[in-house]
C-alpha cells in the first residue's frame, strides 16, 4: 500500500466518523496542552517567514471584509474597545510626548504641508461641520462664557497673555458680572 492510498483510507474513515475522530481529538489535546503548544512554537518558528507572507497576502486580498469585520467587532465591543485605547494611552503618554518635544519643528512643518496640500478640503469639511453642529457650537461658547475659560478670556483681550494675566482677567470678568448683577437687582428692586 503506497502513501497514497493510505491518505485515501485516512481521509475516508475521517469523513465517516467525524464527530468520533474530533472529540478523541479535542480530549488528546486537552489532556496534553503543554506538548500542544510546544509543538506549536516550534512549527511557527520553522514557518515564520512562510507564515507571515501568507498573512500578509490574505490582508492584502481582504482588506475591505478585515475592516467590515473590524468596524463590527468596535460596534459590538465599545466599552472594552474603549478601554483599551485609554490603557494603551496611559501606557504611551510619556513616550508620546517625549516624542512630540523632540520632534516639534518636525511635526509643525508637516501639518502646515498638509494644510496648504489640503486647504480647500479642510475648509470645506470645517464648514459642514459647523453647519451640521451650530447647537453644539452655540452651546460651548456659551459654555466658555459662563466659566471664563483662557481661550474666551483670549478671544476678549486678543493679545498673547501669561497664565497670570489671564487669572487677572477672569477675576477682573467676574467682578464686573458681580456688580452688573447687583446693579440689576437694585434698579428691579425700586
Amino acid at each position: 500500500m503506497d502513501e497514497v492510498e493510505k491518505k485515501a483510507r485516512r481521509r475516508a474513515y475521517y469523513e465517516a466518523h467525524k464527530e468520533e475522530v474530533y472529540a478523541r481529538t479535542l480530549a488528546w489535546q486537552r489532556a496534553n496542552k503543554d506538548r500542544v503548544n510546544e509543538r506549536q512554537r516550534a512549527k511557527y518558528a520553522e514557518n515564520k517567514e512562510k507564515a507571515a507572507a501568507r498573512v500578509k497576502a490574505w490582508n492584502d486580498s481582504n482588506k475591505e471584509r478585515k475592516a467590515e469585520t473590524g468596524k463590527k467587532y468596535r460596534e459590538a465591543n465599545k466599552e472594552k474597545t474603549a478601554a483599551r485605547r485609554k490603557a494603551y494611552y496611559e501606557a504611551t503618554k510619556e513616550a508620546l510626548r517625549q516624542h512630540h518635544e523632540a520632534n516639534k519643528e518636525k511635526i509643525n512643518e508637516q501639518q502646515r504641508e498638509h494644510y496648504q496640500a489640503n486647504k480647500d478640503q479642510i475648509k470645506e469639511r470645517i464648514q459642514t461641520y459647523r453647519k451640521e453642529n451650530l447647537h453644539k457650537i452655540q452651546a460651548k461658547r456659551k459654555q466658555n462664557v459662563d466659566k471664563c475659560s483662557d481661550s474666551y478670556i483670549r478671544s476678549l483681550f486678543k493679545a498673547p497673555m501669561t497664565p497670570e494675566l489671564i487669572e487677572a482677567a477672569r477675576l477682573r470678568l467676574f467682578i464686573k458680572r458681580k456688580l452688573l448683577e447687583i446693579k440689576k437687582c437694585d434698579t428691579s428692586a425700586n
